[in-house]
């Protein structure tokens, strides 16, 4: 199941529908505060809320969510008391093909009051209202069906027949949509991953107490992650080694002494001097966790189509470690498995070298999205598009964007001459 779009409404500071297609490489840039970090978390909050015991059908208190309110992630901007997440996939594995979920707060309790499942052809296959009054109890249309009234639970967002008899009382075409809307929704529990902006430092000395499943939103797994590998199969840490010797001119390695592993660097060239990762620059900290996710999705380790969504991946890199991190990129989603990334950045060197990647024929145009997001005057946040064309220009690039360097050297030749800029 490959997740190929997302979009929201009504969420935070994005009041009309924001459509997020998500090509292999769908690389998201804007000012500060236009709602970039909001827009990529809405998808790592849709997994969280697809698994797992929540309060409600939205996992606000899942990792990295920072504990909101379902106040505090309905925008503001609109006295509608409605937030509305969609969702498609690409395979054909399953008819159901777009899920549209909407919630409303009630009594200082959120709730789903409709539900859509809709086929590739945008046809719809069922549509669930909430009826007024009465709690639990959900009006159902679906083509060659009577109206339906039913009680349906959600169990997070996947929706369930509840009540006694109430499967033998659906028919058979209804009962098949919601199970497929509920494989669906449980399959973002997996196929998403997510890093958020700073991610954790690695300890100096990590104890094997068993290989992480998966990386969090800190990337703090990354370490062990690596350390059984090298027990292992040996696929990741050479991946992850390849890239930093392009960044920093160092490999890295895994010292074992039976109970407890370090990470250590060792310069490729010069003297054989083996350093701890903690004592070496912030950045490759901080590249670590998303050079562990990219090669695991890679090698395959992750469900074909998963999306990696990661903000900020070139913290603390100089721009000849982001071109060898945008060649990484350019690997991971030409992998067998297909992953996705969903790239937070503010990088102009990172957009660059992707581009220089299609004028070298390494990647095609339609392999990368770019979105350009803004702060509107009345608080709302714009998402416009950007093509790339054979040669890596992009099309109806917005004025003034990434011009701050050509500001700056007119300003200081200006004052290099004594004249007010």
């Amino acid at each position: 199941m490959s997740l190929t779009s997302f979009s929201v409404e009504g969420y935070r500071s994005f009041v009309r529908r924001t459509l997020v297609e998500l090509r292999p490489l769908t690389l998201l840039f804007g000012y500060n505060s236009a709602g970039k970090s909001a827009l990529v978390r809405a998808l790592p909050l849709l997994s969280a809320s697809s698994g797992g015991a929540n309060v409600g059908p939205l996992a606000l208190k899942a990792e990295g969510m920072r504990e909101p309110t379902y106040a505090d992630i309905a925008t503001r901007l609109s006295s509608r008391n409605k937030l509305v997440f969609g969702l498609t996939w690409d395979d054909d594995e399953q008819p159901a093909r777009a899920i549209e979920i909407s919630l409303r707060e009630d009594d200082k309790r959120h709730l789903v009051s409709e539900f859509f499942a809709r086929d590739a052809d945008g046809a719809e296959l069922l549509h669930a209202i909430d009826v007024p009054g009465e709690p639990g109890r959900y009006e159902i249309t679906a083509p060659g069906s009577p109206l339906l009234t039913v009680t349906l639970s959600f169990k997070d967002l996947r929706p369930v027949l509840s009540g006694q008899g109430a499967a033998s009382s659906v028919p058979g075409d209804v009962r098949v949509v919601l199970g497929q809307c509920w494989q669906r929704l449980e399959s973002l529990q997996e196929s998403v991953h997510w890093l958020g902006a700073v991610r954790a430092a690695p300890e100096r000395r990590g104890v094997y107490q068993g290989e992480p499943v998966r990386l969090g939103s800190s990337g703090k797994e990354a370490a062990a992650k690596l350390a059984y590998d090298a027990r292992g199969r040996k696929i990741i840490l050479p991946r992850v080694s390849a890239v930093l010797r392009k960044m920093f001119g160092q490999a890295i390695d895994v010292r074992d002494s039976g109970e407890e592993f370090a990470i250590e660097l060792e310069p490729v060239e010069g003297a054989p001097l083996r350093i701890s990762i903690v004592d070496v620059g912030e950045g490759v900290s901080q590249v670590l966790p998303v050079l562990v996710l990219g090669a695991t999705a890679a090698v395959g380790d992750l469900p074909p189509g998963a999306v990696l969504a990661i903000e900020q991946p070139e913290m603390h890199l100089h721009p000849r470690a982001e071109r060898a991190l945008a060649e990484f990129f350019g690997e991971v989603i030409k992998a067998p498995s297909h992953p996705r990334l969903l790239i937070e950045t503010h990088s102009e060197n990172l957009l660059l070298f992707v581009q220089l990647l299609i004028a070298q024929g390494k990647l095609q145009p339609e392999d990368v999205s770019i979105l350009w997001l803004e702060s509107l005057p009345n608080g709302e946040s714009d998402c416009r598009g950007i093509a790339l064309d054979a040669r890596g220009r992009p099309k109806d690039w917005p004025a003034g964007v990434f011009s701050e360097d050509a500001k700056i050297a007119r300003e200081l030749f200006l004052a290099r001459r004594g004249v007010p800029s």
